[in-house]
């Protein structure tokens, strides 16, 4: 499920399915530092002390802004989504990389030297807040990773083309997960099939029709 929290600097943070955000008891003091493990939005409370986002190999600096980070350990890359304000983006040694401008994403593969910055409509990576899920022509294997995350279950792909299928929507998320399975359905050319298991995630096995 979604959590909103306020850290006491007054920073507001929504973190997404399977998220966990670490900081020190004396955050706010001295240093206002936070560790992300998954996904987030933030509206940082603007602050003479910098607020600091560790992420996988990088790292975000701001004084007071909003964006969005993408960033779970078992993933080889981050993204951060700048919706206000302005972002410094460091290596894991504090050495900056880059700078964004509203509405602009930087993606950090494994090797942050090798990043890449575009323009996006960031309505597609702050309209989780508000419990929806928006899809801008996304590859369907994207879709189903992130899915998996936010409602717990296991995705498969009975042909591995499929997941380079592509799908725009916006989906409630306190709507039933096969009102989304129909939508797949009715959208691409393929076929789902939903087992349910008491003891462990439900499993989806998605098909060519």
């Amino acid at each position: 499920q979604m959590a909103e929290i306020t850290l006491s600097d007054g920073t507001h943070v929504w973190l997404n399915s399977g998220t966990t955000l670490r900081y020190a008891d004396n955050f706010g003091q001295e240093a206002r530092q936070v560790k992300l493990d998954g996904e987030a939005f933030f509206k940082v409370k603007k602050d003479e002390i910098p607020f600091k986002v560790q992420l996988n190999r990088s790292e975000i600096e701001v004084l007071g802004t909003s964006f969005a980070a993408l960033s779970y350990k078992e993933d080889n890359f981050c993204r951060v989504t700048l919706v206000e304000g302005s972002v410094k983006v460091n290596n894991a040694y504090g050495e900056e990389i880059s700078r964004l401008s509203p509405e602009e994403q930087i993606y950090i593969p494994e090797n942050p030297e090798a990043y890449s910055v575009k323009k996006v409509n960031i309505r597609f990576y702050e309209s989780w807040t508000e419990g929806k899920i928006e899809f801008d022509d996304e590859k369907l294997s994207e879709v189903a990773r992130r899915l998996e995350r936010w409602y717990n279950v296991e995705i498969i792909f009975k042909q591995e083309e499929i997941g380079d299928l592509r799908f725009s929507g916006t989906i409630l998320k306190n709507k039933p997960f096969n009102q989304i399975t129909r939508a797949f359905c009715l959208l691409l050319p393929v076929e789902v099939n939903y087992q349910n298991n008491i003891e462990d995630k439900d499993v989806i096995t998605i098909s060519k029709k």
